[in-house]
């Protein structure tokens, strides 16, 4: 499968704040509706995209002055325990994403 460049480059950088973004998206790349959502389904579904939506810029609003990005290591069983622990101390959404990720360096 070939990637659609213009597409998902539009979706990371030029996605509209609308109410219907993916059509609004589609007419500014002059393309059809479908075949945008269509598209992006898939690259959903192969894995080529994690997630599609806003992400708010916490700086923007001077509340939160500091941020850190955290990896460790656990036991596989352990995962789903630690990321309940995680989400429910964290108040107010002030968590921006909380993710497992299968790296070798955190095996």
């Amino acid at each position: 499968m070939t990637l659609d460049k213009e597409l998902l480059m539009s979706v990371q950088y030029d996605l509209p704040l609308s109410e219907q973004p993916f059509v609004d998206l589609a007419e500014n790349l002059e393309r059809d509706p479908v075949d945008v959502i269509e598209k992006l389904r898939v690259y959903r579904e192969k894995g080529y995209v994690k997630r599609i939506g806003a992400i708010v810029n916490y700086k923007a609003f001077g509340v939160i002055r500091k941020a850190c990005l955290v990896a460790f290591a656990c036991d596989e069983s352990d995962v789903w325990r630690i990321a309940k622990i995680i989400n429910d101390s964290v108040p107010d959404l002030s968590l921006k994403h909380n993710f497992w990720r299968d790296h070798e360096r955190y095996r």
